[in-house]
């Protein structure tokens, strides 16, 4: 989720994203983003520019925030118009949770605080399908596991739940 960090930072917005782990422990990462205000990327020096902010964030270890990340709340941030909802489901055929997250996704970092709750409470991503319906709502679809490999237990799926409503509804 450090990828949707740097984009969030840059003032872009992840209109759809499809995530696919590999054999290895890594993960293909793609995602159709947009400036802030909905135009297209077309300027050569802002793409070098979020080329240059991808590959910082490449080379940073693993737990660390990205450059210029604050940690906490942002200053202001208030209720959101429309609720948080976290529908989760087991995946028996492939022994996974899914867990589908619609919520308003208005201001920077959204992505990047769903991944801060699925690392707080340790839970794995084994692919997902984010996108953003509207200018404001995200429908995102999430395949997760424990990070034992084994879906969440119905107490780790509330905690989450619990979590994940309880930070994108305090969001700007």
């Amino acid at each position: 989720m450090r990828t949707t960090a740097v984009l969030d930072q840059m003032g872009l917005n992840i209109v759809n994203a499809r995530v696919t782990p590999t054999a290895d422990g890594y993960s293909i990462e793609t995602y159709l983003v947009l400036e802030d205000n909905g135009r297209t990327i077309s300027d050569p020096s802002r793409i070098h520019e979020i080329e240059r902010a991808l590959l910082r964030s490449l080379h940073q270890p693993l737990h660390s925030p990205p450059a210029g990340h604050a940690p906490g709340a942002a200053p202001g941030a208030h209720v959101c118009a429309t609720p948080t909802q976290v529908v989760l489901t087991r995946d028996e055929r492939n022994n996974r949770t899914v867990l589908e997250l619609i919520a308003w996704a208005t201001g920077r970092d959204f992505c990047s605080e769903v991944g801060k709750v699925f690392m707080s409470e340790r839970v794995d991503i084994h692919g997902a399908r984010i996108m953003t319906a509207s200018v404001r709502r995200a429908e995102d679809v999430f395949y997760v596991s424990h990070e034992d490999g084994r879906p969440l237990t119905e107490e780790a799926g509330l905690r989450l739940q619990q979590k994940l409503v309880e930070t994108l509804d305090r969001r700007e």
